[in-house]
């Protein structure tokens, strides 16, 4: 989840994810795009790294700050952020970049994320933000900026609505890592009552039981058990 407290904070939680996950791949994909990007962006990668601490990871960066104003510094982050997702993406590895929360995306992200999806040059590069709808309406800068977003790339919204109370049991039954499905009844009844299926404040009321021990793991029968 994502507070939009600190500028770029989206985008750098979504960064970091990926860049941990190819640290972690294969030493060749990593060469691949060591090489393509160092190619392209050369002493310019600083700008991107000063933004995305985790690209020191994976590039060699003139450790001297940016220079020049902050507009121009500003224009040198969007192409180098842009370039990095460009050589990223490939037809064999393509890339999807998942924001939770999106209607709390910070000014300075959303302004990044404009640049990238309206740059027709990136390809095999998808974008998925969730969020909730009475909030995202409310931001009147987000709203814009996917307004602008859908003149230059089909947008497909999806509204998920909530649980019916069999579809929070099974989703019980996943979480819980329960196969019959009359243990986690009373359990949904509960939940359900207090939440109508709403998925978020299910989560949330499984953590609240959780904090409070009434939901608990128990390693002597290596299941999860409750106390209502």
């Amino acid at each position: 989840e994502l507070s939009g407290a600190d500028p770029f904070s989206a985008i750098v939680a979504a960064m970091n994810d990926f860049i941990d996950r190819l640290l972690s791949g294969k030493q060749e994909e990593l060469e691949r795009i060591r090489s393509s990007v160092k190619g392209l962006l050369g002493s310019e990668a600083k700008v991107l790294a000063n933004v995305i601490p985790s690209v020191k990871s994976i590039l060699t960066v003139d450790p001297s700050p940016a220079t020049g104003s902050s507009q121009n510094t500003m224009n040198k982050l969007r192409y180098g952020f842009q370039t990095f997702l460009n050589a990223i993406s490939t037809r064999q590895r393509p890339v999807v970049m998942f924001i939770d929360d999106l209607q709390w995306c910070d000014s300075a992200s959303l302004e990044l994320l404009h640049a990238v999806l309206t740059d027709l040059d990136i390809r095999y590069f998808m974008f998925i933000g969730s969020f909730r709808c009475d909030e995202f309406y409310a931001n009147e800068e987000l709203v814009k900026c996917f307004e602008i977003v859908e003149k230059y790339q089909p947008v497909k919204k999806i509204s998920l609505s909530n649980l019916s109370a069999g579809e929070l049991n099974n989703l019980l039954l996943d979480v819980l890592e329960h196969e019959d499905e009359t243990a986690t009844m009373e359990l949904t009844k509960i939940i359900y009552e207090k939440t109508d299926g709403n998925i978020f404040g299910s989560i949330q009321m499984l953590r609240e039981m959780q904090r409070k021990k009434i939901l608990t793991y128990s390693s002597a029968t290596a299941q999860w058990e409750w106390q209502l």
